[in-house]
């Protein structure tokens, strides 16, 4: 059986498929089956079987297959994974160090340094390199909180809630009950945005709310300077790019969507540069738009990075 520096070797020489590619080395044979009540399970013969739960999204049936070839390579007994599992704060150790492989054979260190994150992080940033890495966004969380030191910031946790009820932290760092409260609470009332609540050491803790039924509720923290407190995070950002660019003027959002629409469908070759679209979007309706101060904010700092994010949804 390959040990596990090896192992992460194989995940980080075929990101996203690092778990798949991993299995077919190992000689693992791996199917879907509907489960009842169960996210899967290994059989560790001389060749071993791991059945995933047909029913479960996609993310979640990579995440078990992950946890599986964990315990096949770090030779630990594995448990029937349930759905309700608390994936990140198992009693068991054997469980969470089967996690905390799993979380890195899908999500390399070496590929989070790469996104050079800067806090504050926001749900922008957590959905994309989510759907690069094919994960759920709360494990992508834990992921970034459980190497929050080797990716340069102080601290890092994940809060997660049953109702208003604080059920965990990871990795736990003292957040109070109170505090907990707090963020929940500021984090539901931020439509588009992050929650800063000062603390009493002059540092502020930095609250994103992520809700995922599988994963109950959950709050993305960050503990940052006051200075750090100040920025925008990139979903902040764009939302004031937006509202310069359009400025409550219901005509021209409606024919800037149009517009997206109309060169989506013109230019569908999307293997085609986002800076080319960009450039390409922009002459191809200079000067039709309604009044001509739309055209004059579209083509400011923030007008383009309002219009790189919506074609690069289609363009790279």
């Amino acid at each position: 059986m390959m040990d596990v520096g090896s192992a992460l070797s194989v995940a980080e020489q075929h990101f996203p498929l690092g778990p798949e590619k991993l299995a077919e080395q190992l000689g693992v044979r791996w199917w879907r089956t509907p489960l009842d009540g169960a996210a899967g399970w290994c059989i560790p013969t001389s060749s071993p079987v791991i059945v995933l739960n047909a029913n479960d999204p996609s993310t979640r049936q990579r995440f078990t297959l992950a946890h599986e070839l964990a315990h096949l390579v770090r030779g630990t007994p594995g448990l029937e994974l349930t759905r309700d599992r608390d994936l990140f704060t198992s009693d068991a150790q054997e469980e969470r160090e089967a996690n905390e492989l799993a979380a890195s054979l899908l999500m390399p260190l070496r590929w989070l340094e790469a996104q050079a994150l800067q806090a504050p992080i926001g749900k922008l940033v957590l959905n994309k390199l989510a759907a690069e890495a094919n994960v759920s966004v709360p494990t992508l969380m834990y992921r970034i909180a459980n190497c929050a030191a080797e990716l340069g910031f102080s601290t890092i946790t994940v809060l997660r809630f049953d109702g208003e009820h604080l059920k965990s932290q990871f990795p736990p760092v003292n957040v109070s009950d109170e505090l907990a409260g707090r963020l929940l609470s500021g984090a539901k009332s931020t439509s588009n945005g992050i929650f800063r609540q000062p603390l009493t050491d002059g540092s502020v803790a930095l609250g994103t709310l992520i809700e995922n039924p599988a994963f109950y509720t959950t709050v993305f923290v960050q503990i940052v300077s006051a200075q750090v407190a100040t920025l925008p995070s990139a979903d902040e950002y764009l939302d004031r790019c937006k509202r310069y660019l359009f400025q409550d003027e219901t005509r021209f959002v409606q024919k800037f969507g149009g517009c997206l629409g109309s060169f989506k469908s013109k230019n569908a070759e999307h293997s085609m540069p986002l800076e080319h679209a960009v450039h390409q979007f922009l002459e191809q309706y200079a000067g039709k738009w309604h009044d001509p101060e739309h055209e004059v904010r579209l083509r400011t700092e923030m007008g383009l990075a309002w219009l790189r994010y919506r074609l690069s949804k289609w363009y790279h």
